[in-house]
């Protein structure tokens, strides 16, 4: 008799062990995901020849030269309200060059960008400023991006902001370009 319990028990246990096989090779094959390869798009540059950003709030990067701020905290921000310069404003961003606009090109390094800045902001002539004796206090500083992420982004633009050093506003524009 044990014989035919143990037997009993056995056929009563693959039952369910079948069914849960059975269930299992119902299951709809998974298809694999088909992983498009994303391409890079290449960077944007801004083009510098078509002057300066009319007034609003613009990023560093969309700067083109020319343009007027206020107000001005330092020339680090991210973006800057760009005014009318026959307006009140305190800094003017000049001499806007590209470092490159080729996308291939290969990153500088930190070193070269910033010693490239400070030498496009060194020399001022007096003709570059319209009337500028009238203003014993201004500072001009190299504003520029740095690292490989920017400039993969194509984020090379190097520049110099012209302001009064206690924060003072010009009335009219400064810089000739």
């Amino acid at each position: 008799m044990k014989t035919h319990t143990w037997i009993a028990v056995a056929a009563l246990g693959t039952i369910p062990a079948a069914l849960i096989g059975w269930a299992i090779g119902q299951q709809q094959p998974v298809e694999p995901q088909v992983v498009e390869d994303v391409v890079a798009e290449p960077p944007a540059f801004p083009d510098l020849s078509l002057g300066p950003r009319f007034p609003g709030t613009w990023s560093w990067s969309e700067l083109r030269g020319g343009e007027c701020v206020m107000p001005y905290v330092s020339e680090w921000e991210e973006t800057f309200d760009v005014v009318n310069c026959l307006t009140t404003h305190q800094a003017e961003f000049v001499r806007a060059t590209l470092l490159s606009s080729l996308a291939d090109d290969v990153y500088p390094g930190d070193d070269a960008i910033r010693e490239f800045a400070i030498d496009n902001c060194a020399d001022w002539e007096q003709d570059d400023l319209d009337r500028g004796e009238r203003f014993d206090d201004l500072i001009v500083t190299p504003s520029y991006s740095l690292g490989l992420d920017a400039w993969q982004r194509g984020d090379r633009l190097v520049g110099c902001f012209v302001a009064r050093q206690d924060g003072g506003v010009f009335t009219d524009k400064l810089v000739v370009e």
